[in-house]
């Protein structure tokens, strides 16, 4: 499937409301969700590609290099 197993739902749901991942990898940024007044919809916010990184996550030992090899990345989060 498309990105981290437990946002599987929620990014069923942005789908839903339009939202398209550039890439379709493991590692699209979802959309922020904003909701202040319950009794209004949720507002749906990409963030620009430009804004976007990730870095790789690595183990600074030679000798773990399973964890390179994994390829798994963290993102930088943005904070409202």
């Amino acid at each position: 499937g498309l990105g981290d197993p437990a946002e599987e739902e929620f990014t069923e749901i942005v789908k839903s409301w339009g939202w398209k991942p550039s890439e379709e990898t493991n590692f699209d940024i979802l959309p922020l969700v904003c909701q202040i007044d319950p009794l209004q919809a949720p507002e749906m916010f990409e963030i620009p590609k430009h804004y976007q990184f990730t870095v790789a996550i690595e183990h600074p030992e030679p000798s773990h290099s399973v964890i390179s090899d994994m390829g798994l990345r963290w993102y930088g989060v943005p904070m409202v």
